[in-house]
């Protein structure tokens, strides 16, 4: 345990127990070493007075096993409404997994309220080689105005106090009914290196294309201006698009990618968008829609689902090695693309 500089560990003894005598009250997490092929979750304990039978727990380490995917029922929701989501869970290990939990944020829904079952509670259990398909709700937030569409940014795995970084993470989003935004780049061609405070160059006469990746018709499309601005209105917002750059040299394209993932958010500045000398640039993504198309409905709604990592569960594990609790007065230190 460390406490303003001070360190208190406690080896397990062979029953798996270990003691801390005489510590401050205060709030900890847990770390600690564990024998190979294990670790320690961490978990927050608050030390108020004498805790007996406090119960660590070890896992396998979360080595991209869980695979993860969200996704929205419904194509588009107001503020208030009762959002569904699919929720996927795939273990393709060899061992069950036990007390997967779900965390969301740090903006849209967050994964903890009563809507998410078990996966708000004490976790759930996918057994080696399966998948669990749950149907979770969660209200559509006060706070989806700012940005014109709901979003799920979500971790998967053990403890929603564990290393956020071994999760297995998914995302998706769904825009509000009747939102709009216009879609602003300030395309540039960086002759110096960026990380000198190099600006860059407008570049003039850049076809910029906009589309939900995998998905037509095209949502908008625009050429900069003199001073390398375009801007794409009236688009459904969400995460991600993808943005097709066209410049006027016949042997520049985007960098360092083309297409580029993007977003469209109500009331968002000018992103920045590369061009230069590269690889040969992208074909035309797909027929361009009438304005006609272009609605709500017409225009696919973005989606990202990403995937990621892992563990397993067992507790009371012997040997556990060293354990250390970092604590501190009032702080815990611890021992997204829907193509439709």
């Amino acid at each position: 345990m460390h406490d303003y500089g001070k360190a208190y560990e406690a080896t397990t003894d062979s029953q798996g127990r270990f003691t801390f005598d005489k510590l401050p009250t205060v709030a900890y997490d847990v770390f600690g070493g564990a024998p190979a092929g294990w670790e320690l979750a961490h978990a927050p304990i608050t030390v108020d007075g004498d805790l007996d039978n406090v119960r660590l727990r070890l896992v396998h380490p979360l080595n991209g096993a869980l695979k993860a995917s969200v996704e929205f029922t419904g194509d588009s929701y107001n503020v208030g409404d009762t959002a569904h989501l699919i929720v996927s869970l795939q273990n393709t290990g060899t061992t069950d997994m036990a007390g997967i939990v779900s965390s969301c944020g740090p903006v849209g829904l967050t994964g903890t309220t009563p809507g998410w079952g078990d996966l708000a509670g004490d976790g759930v259990t996918i057994p080696a080689g399966t998948t669990k398909t749950l149907d979770v709700s969660d209200k559509v937030p006060d706070s989806a105005r700012t940005w014109g569409y709901v979003g799920a940014n979500c971790y998967f795995g053990y403890g929603r106090d564990h290393e956020r970084t071994t999760h297995a993470v998914a995302h998706d989003s769904a825009p509000l009914k009747g939102v709009f935004a216009d879609y602003k780049a300030d395309v540039r061609n960086f002759p110096c290196h960026k990380g000198t405070g190099c600006r860059g160059n407008p570049v003039p006469g850049v076809r910029v294309v906009l589309v939900n990746e995998g998905a037509c018709p095209i949502a908008g499309e625009g050429v900069t201006d003199a001073n390398g601005i375009v801007t794409i209105k009236h688009i459904v917002p969400g995460t991600e698009y993808l943005a097709y750059l066209y410049p006027g040299q016949a042997d520049w394209t985007g960098l360092p990618s083309n297409p580029v993932e993007v977003q469209v958010a109500v009331g968002a500045g000018a992103g920045v968008l590369e061009v230069g000398s590269g690889a040969a640039r992208p074909a035309q993504p797909c027929a361009p829609a009438s304005p006609s198309d272009v609605t709500p409905d017409a225009q696919a709604k973005p989606r990202t689902d990403e995937l990621a990592n892992t563990g397993v569960d067992v507790m009371g594990l012997t040997g556990l090695g060293a354990l250390v609790l970092f604590g501190g007065a009032g702080v815990l230190a611890a021992a997204r693309r829907r193509a439709r």
